[in-house]
């Protein structure tokens, strides 16, 4: 979430902003929707994996010999 945010939100090394409340009223807009349409897909997606990856192996993630 961090990098979708940090991505969305500044340009380049994040040394540019907006600074007028319209360009912060249109960031945030454009935030919470990138949040939206990348963020929050890509956690259910990862978490949809491991759900599959523990159903296929349940004993793998206590599995000491590797």
């Amino acid at each position: 979430m961090w990098w979708a945010l940090a991505t969305v939100t500044t340009v380049g090394y994040g040394d540019i902003y907006p600074v007028t409340d319209g360009g912060r009223l249109f960031t945030f807009v454009l935030l919470v929707a990138s949040l939206g349409i990348v963020a929050a897909p890509a956690g259910i997606f990862a978490s949809a994996l491991l759900a599959v990856r523990n159903r296929e192996r349940p004993s793998a993630a206590f599995d000491d010999e590797g």
